[in-house]
């Protein structure tokens, strides 16, 4: 049995929500080694299961963006963040995804402009590695368990 609020967590069994995150990187629009950072588009994908929000029948559904905020969502958020809007022209940029079993698609199309620890001492005949760093409120962090995949389309 799932037990969780808008603001709490469900937790299945006594066993930690498994959340599964997808990111499709659209682009990487700049790289400024004075500011070390980066700028990328990108669709952030999140699953997870939530039995209340289960349903009979055979076929997904798709809710409208505006339901968002009457679900409960993973707390996730980027570490290494500097600055990201949200797309919103000409609705918010978001599916929200439920299968008949309460599993729940969110999906959101981010622009982010993301800190990056360069190390210039070979510059400019320099390699680099730009991460996007997740995470997720201390109180639930035993509570969920996250999955990361990446894809990239640029």
């Amino acid at each position: 049995m799932c037990s969780c609020t808008r603001s709490r967590c469900c937790v299945v069994e006594g066993r930690p929500l498994q959340v599964f995150i997808n990111i499709n990187i659209n682009d990487i629009s700049s790289i400024s080694e004075m500011l070390m950072e980066f700028s990328t588009t990108l669709y952030l994908r999140q699953i997870w299961r939530d039995e209340r929000l289960a349903f009979p029948g055979t076929r997904n559904v798709t809710l409208n963006h505006k339901q968002f905020d009457r679900m409960w969502t993973p707390d996730v958020f980027i570490r290494n963040l500097k600055s990201g809007s949200f797309h919103t022209i000409t609705v918010p940029n978001r599916l929200i995804r439920l299968s008949p079993d309460g599993t729940v698609l969110y999906s959101q199309r981010l622009t982010l402009t993301l800190a990056c620890d360069m190390i210039l001492i070979k510059y400019p005949m320099d390699n680099q590695t730009c991460k996007i760093e997740f995470g997720s409120c201390k109180s639930l962090i035993s509570l969920t368990t996250y999955r990361y995949k990446i894809r990239l389309s640029c």
